[in-house]
Order: structure tokens, then sequence, then C-alpha cells
């Protein structure tokens, strides 16, 4: 089979599963479309019907009248290169990601898109996903999205106190790091400029007492739950990707049924294949869901609970191009710890040749 994987610059969750695949007898290709147009040209065919791509990419050309899976790992933003004057930069960037998705749309009609660029589009806005996820049963926080100041303070009054977090992931470029956004706690906002409320709407929920919370992957109808004692630390309380993940305790359990169910809907609603479902568990035994994530992260998983073979299932599910898919486990199944360290010994040229850009550091360590 041919297969796409589109992703970040070397990120080495998708250099492992590359490397899988490949040994599997697959055709496979990682591109970062920030490398597109200085590395990275791409040309689309349709003749008498037909579809062709062709890729060039460091010395390494494909040129593919099918492609069987797309992977839409991580999207970045094309790069023009820096000699292109400020006022072209923009429509540059905008044609590139018309022919991005463009491609993404024909792509659908003949590959297994893990996920589709429709389901993408539609349910990858917090607001909507919001909606949608209580249509499908699930139990929400009482939540504001809004840039009113009274709106604001009224709900912070409403539910003593909130969180707030952004629409979308933000980070701050500040050279060796990235300064990042999580979910903070707030309880007054009266000593915030008026600019620094209207200017940007975020997300303002209640606050969830928590006893612990659970991150749910989800590989077609392949469902797989880990608890993580975030309430152990304070670093974790609030929000647990703010410490180093391989600090976090976690462990695998049982899906519960009503989970089950509910994530079986909102799938099947909704077009998704894959993802991961984030909910906290309240000491009175209650399951609220915070959002569905499309392009989680999952193989740190597998490193603390080495029992969960999530990179074979992962790669499995890939080459069965079944939504449907459910896991059949075998004693030679691949595991992450092995072929991560294969993948970082090795010395590829499309492991190496990037456009430098910036992008979320915070698995420095996932990096080849």
């Amino acid at each position: 089979m041919n297969i796409l994987i589109v992703t970040l610059p070397n990120d080495i969750h998708s250099l492992t599963v590359a490397k899988v695949l490949s040994g599997w007898g697959h055709q496979v290709m990682c591109m970062s479309w920030s490398d597109f147009p200085q590395l990275l040209s791409l040309s689309y065919v349709l003749k008498d019907g037909r579809d062709q791509l062709l890729l060039r990419h460091a010395g390494l050309n494909l040129e593919w009248t099918t492609l069987d899976v797309v992977w839409n790992h991580r999207f970045l933003d094309a790069v023009p290169p820096a000699e292109i004057a400020a006022p072209d930069r923009k429509p540059i960037e905008l044609s590139a990601k018309i022919l991005h998705q463009g491609l993404l749309q024909v792509m659908a009609q003949h590959a297994f898109l893990v996920n589709s660029f429709t389901a993408k589009q539609l349910f990858d806005n917090k607001l909507f996903q919001l909606r949608t996820l209580a249509d499908c049963g699930f139990t929400v926080p009482a939540t504001l999205i809004s840039n009113d100041r009274s709106e604001i303070s009224a709900f912070i009054r409403q539910q003593h106190g909130c969180v707030v977090k952004p629409l979308k992931f933000m980070k701050w470029d500040c050279g060796e790091y990235n300064a990042t956004l999580y979910t903070t706690v707030i309880d007054d906002i009266s000593q915030f400029h008026a600019l620094a409320i209207s200017a940007c709407p975020m997300i303002y929920q209640e606050k969830i007492h928590k006893l612990h919370e659970l991150r749910v992957v989800v590989f077609g109808r392949q469902i797989t739950t880990f608890r993580i004692d975030s309430q152990q630390a304070a670093a974790s309380a609030v929000d647990w990707r703010v410490p180093s993940y391989t600090e976090l305790r976690v462990v695998v359990i049982e899906t519960p049924d009503d989970i089950r169910r509910q994530i079986d809907r909102f799938m099947a609603h909704t077009g998704f294949c894959y993802g991961s479902f984030d909910f906290a568990v309240t000491p009175e035994g209650r399951y609220v869901c915070f959002e569905f994530n499309e392009t989680g992260q999952f193989l740190w998983l597998e490193q603390l609970c080495p029992e969960v073979p999530l990179l074979d299932m992962f790669c499995r599910f890939l080459q069965s191009r079944d939504p449907q898919f459910l896991y059949q486990q075998s004693e030679d199944a691949v595991r992450y710890v092995a072929v991560h360290q294969q993948v970082v010994a090795s010395k590829i040229p499309w492991q190496q040749q990037h456009v430098e850009v910036s992008f979320d550091k915070r698995f420095k360590e996932h990096l080849a």
C-alpha cells in the first residue's frame, strides 16, 4: 500500500509508525507541509479521469497514481522563502493552503483518511465540538465562550471561580522554548486590563473537582482507556499537560460501558475514526468530558504502560483501512521502545532536511 503521513518535521511518533509500516512492505512517506515550497514540490495531475500525485523532497521522488492511506497527524502552514517580499507572502501561504485542502478532499475519494478533512473542519472547533459532545450524551462542564467582560464576571461569580482556556492551543515563540497557555484557574478578572479581556474570546468553564482523569484512545472501534492520577501532584492538578508526561502515574483500565456507548455515538455522528477523549472523574463518580482531540499524541502512553501495544495497534489500524477496526493482539506485536531506538539510531534523508520552523516544543524528546 501507499501511505502518506502529514506531520511535523522529524516527529518521532510519525517516524516510528513509518518505520513499522515500511517494515511490513508498504511504501510510506512523511510529509511536512512547512517544507512547501522551499524543499517540497508537489504536483497534482488529472488526465483522462485519473489522478496522479507527484512529490519531490530532499532527493526523494514519489509518483503515486493511488494513495491508500493518509494519516493527517499534524499540519503546519507553508513557509515561503525568506527572500519573498512581505506583500507576497500571504497570497503564497493562502495558495498553499488551498492546494493542501483540495488534495485532502480528492484523497478522500480514494484513500482511507485518518481523519477526514471534512470532520476536522466541522468538529475540531471547540465551540461546536462541545455542543456536539453534549448532543451525544456526554456530560460537559458549564461553559461560557466570550469576550464580554460583564458576562464573564457574572459567570465567574455564579461558578464561584472557574477555569479559563484558549479556543485553540496557543504558543509564543521565545527562541529556545515556546511559552504556552494551559488551563488556568481564575477567580476574578477585575485586575486585568479591559482590552486583555475584550480583544480575545476564551473558554470559561466551571471548575470540576477531580478524583482522577481519563485519556481514552480510539482507533476505529478499538477503545483503550488510561487513568491519569493527576491529583497526586499540584503541578498536574489543574492541567496534567503542565509537568513532563514522565512524571505522571498512568494505568490502563476497563472502559466504562456508558463512555463506550457515548464514544461510539460521537464517532459515528462526526465521521472521525481516530482520536483521544479527555475526562475527569469526580468524587461522586461522574464522568465529565472536556474535549476530543483528533490529533493527540498517544505513544507516550505506551511508554508509561508498556503492556499496551499502542504502536502495533495503530499501525494495524492504518493497514486495515477499516473504520470499524478491532485489534487482535499477537505475541509478535511491535513495541514502541524497540522501534523508537531504531529510528533514533537511523539516518534517513527525509528525517534530517527540513525548513526551520517554530512548532510545539513540549515533547522535545520526541524529536529525532
